[in-house]
C-alpha cells in the first residue's frame, strides 16, 4: 500500500524507514547503531513527501558504507528545516565512497546497485510531472588527519513553483 503511493506523510515514511532499519540491524548482528534527530516541535504529520526516498539512502550507507567497517557502525537521520524547506540528512560513520568504490572493483561478485538508479529515475519523474523537486547531494566526511570517516546524504524537498 505505501509503496504504491505518490506522496505520503513524512511521519509514515519515518516510522517504514525505522521498521527498515531495525530489520536490517538485527540481520547483521547489531554491527551498527541508527538515531532519528527531529527538530524540536516538529510535526512529521504536517509534511508529505515522495513515498520510498528515504529507504535506498539508507540502504545504500548500511551496505556500502557500514557493512564493510571493522568497527561498529552509527548511522544518524536527521530532519533539520532549511530556509523554509524541508531536508532529510542521512549520515554514517563508513569507509567512505572512495573506499566503497575500491572494494566494489576488487569484489569478484559485481552486484548491481538499482538502489541510486531508481532513486534517480523516480526524482526526474517527480520534477517531470511538476510533483516535487528533489535535490539529492551526497558529502565526504573525514577525520582530523584527512582519513575518510563516512558520507553524508543531503535530501532537500523542494517545492513547485519555489
Amino acid at each position: 500500500e505505501h509503496s504504491s503511493a505518490q506522496m505520503v506523510k513524512l511521519s509514515k515514511e519515518l516510522e517504514l524507514l525505522e521498521a527498515y532499519l531495525a530489520l536490517v540491524k538485527l540481520s547483521h548482528e547489531n554491527r551498527f547503531d541508527y538515531h532519528f534527530h527531529l527538530p524540536k516541535d516538529f510535526v512529521a504529520t504536517q509534511h508529505t513527501i515522495p513515498t520510498m526516498i528515504l529507504q535506498p539512502l539508507a540502504e545504500n550507507a548500511i551496505i556500502h558504507g557500514l557493512l564493510p567497517l571493522q568497527r561498529h557502525g552509527k548511522l544518524d537521520i536527521s530532519i533539520p528545516l532549511f530556509n523554509h524547506q524541508l531536508q532529510c540528512c542521512i549520515q554514517d560513520n563508513g569507509i567512505g565512497r572512495v573506499a566503497s568504490s575500491q572494494l566494489q572493483r576488487q569484489s569478484k561478485r559485481k552486484a548491481i546497485s538499482l538502489g541510486n538508479k531508481i532513486l534517480t529515475e523516480k526524482t526526474e519523474a517527480l520534477a517531470r510531472l511538476g510533483e516535487q523537486k528533489i535535490a539529492i547531494e551526497y558529502k565526504d566526511l573525514f577525520d582530523a588527519k584527512g582519513r575518510a570517516a563516512g558520507t553524508k546524504a543531503i535530501v532537500s524537498f523542494i517545492q513547485p513553483n519555489t
